[in-house]
């Protein structure tokens, strides 16, 4: 077996995956079963999951290699993208009715690209195919990139590239370009656009499926608003499907099939205004669900990709899985509701994710760096080294949070949120009563005008609400058998529910995983061993000294045999706060801060004297 900082988990970002030395690994390593079979489906329009689900490691999988007789191309969006669609619509240049019509020709310029690249040396191209391949290179001075602002070049001066065109295309084609020309706007040329474009790709008799990934969407430029965003990626959405549904799926003579793959978050997709939305889902859509139960981790799709990367590059049969894994991990942690059972060291990965496949690498990558830096066996993974990588962890998934919020807002000031829970003293549950407490107090002790997250200016039920739809806290419901079962936005999601609403009255718990983030970790009923001292600047209370490893133990039933995809948050308009004057809030935000040094060398201390 290897040394366990010699086993590769591979890069955090799944775009690092098309870098030359991290192929390999790729290939080696990827969850393969299931997913995979269902993404080359010529019917299968939409990959669907939130961030760390897999989208991107599978297009660029397929990207990399020929799989079931399918290549793949992955175009990612950027900021640049964006902005020129919005630079043209401010300019009167493009309106937002005709924002579908210029994603198909970008979609089409970029398919019929994809096509000449990635098809086999020996096809036989067309007249047609021939003569808009041409004439694109001529357009572009022979420096055409397969990029969506290259691209929008093309659309933006669409009647040089039809008159172009005329160059290359026989008599026939000419005079139907020619006579389009002599009254043409720009509409009209964008439609002509499309239909050369069409009728090329049409033409040929393509021997491989080609897959065209756009990748990116779920990544909100702050620069852009909201209401601008999704004008833009509508016009996409609209564009895949049509183009899919009416013009791919119906090209005939040819083996290969075409398609265009959107790699989108299903909180995005709702907000697309597809009609039967559901039906999309089920019949076009493949949702990277990795949900399980604890009872039944072994086997679930989850467990086999995080062992599947650690069993594929050791020299054994892949048939001794079990076997490998509990060489790496043989050690148990606490059962949660019985304290006499043992549970096996998965379940605790599990309990402190979102149940996605970058949250558990990303922690086996800390262990690793850790056993690596301060441990003499290096031959498996241990519960010290679980412990020890918490804090590292908490903050990684508490970034996770922040990005996903910054998708809906663009300039919340994140410390407003983490600030809340230190009106509960170093507590991860709370009551009702206690949340709305919590709440009054906390805003009271903030500058109205300052405020920047826009449910802390509501009721307490928006702000908690807020707080569940991020995934930052639970709600438990009481059992008719006694007992409590734990409710987390991301487990509750489905294709239908994809906001999920908590329930008030209840009791609440703050996530595993962000405990230590969010300086929290004893329990409701204990009291702080010294006392809270409150911020010469604020009214806002500190957190008190952290527990030993005491995050996340509340005894609740936290399986669920539902089988749900995950993603949304509900959504709101960009807030723009207002300049700091140097008192009140940023006296405040300083507290805070302070207040998580005093902390962190606390918990540091406490971890020396453990070593």
């Amino acid at each position: 077996m290897l040394p366990v900082p010699e086993i590769d988990f591979g890069p955090i970002d799944a775009v690092n995956y098309r870098q030359r030395d991290n192929k390999n690994l790729l290939s080696k390593i990827l969850y393969k079963e299931h997913f995979l079979d269902e993404i080359v489906r010529p019917s299968k329009f939409f990959l669907i999951g939130e961030k760390g689900t897999g989208k991107t490691s599978y297009s660029v999988y397929l990207e990399n290699n020929d799989y079931e007789n399918t290549r793949a191309r992955v175009i990612e969006l950027n900021a640049t993208d964006y902005q020129k669609f919005v630079a043209l619509k401010r300019a009167g240049k493009l309106e937002v009715s005709s924002y579908t019509d210029a994603w198909k020709v970008i979609l089409l310029l970029l398919m019929s690209d994809a096509v000449e690249k990635l098809v086999p040396d020996n096809m036989v191209w067309t007249s047609k195919f021939k003569a808009i391949r041409e004439a694109t290179t001529a357009y572009y001075n022979d420096a055409f990139k397969p990029e969506v602002d290259y691209s929008l070049e093309m659309v933006k001066d669409s009647e040089a590239a039809l008159a172009l065109m005329t160059k290359f295309l026989q008599a026939s084609e000419k005079d139907k370009i020619s006579e389009k020309l002599s009254s043409t706007n720009f509409q009209i040329s964008l439609f002509s656009l499309q239909k050369q474009f069409e009728d090329a790709i049409a033409s040929l008799s393509i021997p491989k499926n080609v897959i065209l990934f756009i990748d990116g969407i779920d990544i909100r430029p702050q620069e852009i608003h909201y209401n601008e965003y999704i004008e833009c990626i509508r016009g996409l959405a609209n564009a895949t499907w049509q183009l899919n549904s009416e013009f791919f799926a119906n090209v005939k003579d040819s083996k290969g099939r075409l398609k265009v793959c959107l790699l989108m978050r299903p909180d995005i997709l709702d907000q697309m205004g597809f009609q039967n939305l559901n039906a999309k889902v089920r019949d076009n859509g493949v949702v990277l669900n990795w949900q399980t139960i604890y009872d039944n981790f072994s086997s679930s799709p989850i467990f086999h990709l995080v062992n599947g990367i650690i069993t594929k590059q050791q020299n054994i049969n892949e048939q001794n899985a079990d076997a490998v894994w509990k060489h790496y991990f043989p050690y148990t942690v606490q059962n949660q509701r019985i304290s006499e059972k043992a549970d096996d060291p998965f379940i605790g990965f599990l309990r402190y994710s979102f149940y996605r496949p970058r949250d558990i690498v990303q922690y086996l990558t800390l262990m690793a760096d850790y056993i690596a830096q301060h441990m003499a066996d290096k031959s498996h993974f241990t519960e010290k080294a679980f412990h020890r990588c918490e804090k590292d962890f908490s903050e990684y998934l508490l970034g996770e949070v922040k990005d996903y919020l910054s998708f809906y807002y663009g300039n919340v000031d994140f410390d407003q949120i983490v600030g809340f829970f230190s009106m509960f003293e170093g507590r991860n549950n709370f009551s009702w009563d206690q949340f709305c407490a919590a709440f009054e107090k906390y805003r009271g002790g903030l500058p109205a005008d300052e405020i920047t997250v826009e449910e802390l200016k509501g009721k307490p039920k928006d702000f908690l609400q807020f707080l569940y739809s991020l995934n930052i806290i639970g709600y438990l419901e009481p059992e008719e058998f006694g007992g409590n079962f734990i409710h987390w936005c991301f487990r509750d999601r489905t294709p239908v529910k994809l906001r999920p609403k908590v329930k008030d009255g209840l009791h609440y718990t703050v996530h595993p995983g962000l405990a230590r983030s969010l300086l929290v970790g004893r329990s409701a009923g204990a009291r702080s061993t010294r006392p809270a001292r409150p911020s010469k600047h604020s009214k806002v209370r500190p957190a008190t000294k952290l527990s030993q490893r005491g995050s996340g133990r509340s005894q609740v039933r936290s399986e669920t045999d539902r089988r749900r995809p995950v993603q949304a948050v509900e959504k709101s308009a960009p807030l723009k706060p207002k300049n700091d004057s140097g008192t009140g809030l940023s006296q405040s935000k300083a507290a805070i801060r302070r207040r998580k040094r005093r902390a962190n060398k606390r918990q540091q201390a406490q971890e020396n004297r453990e070593q």
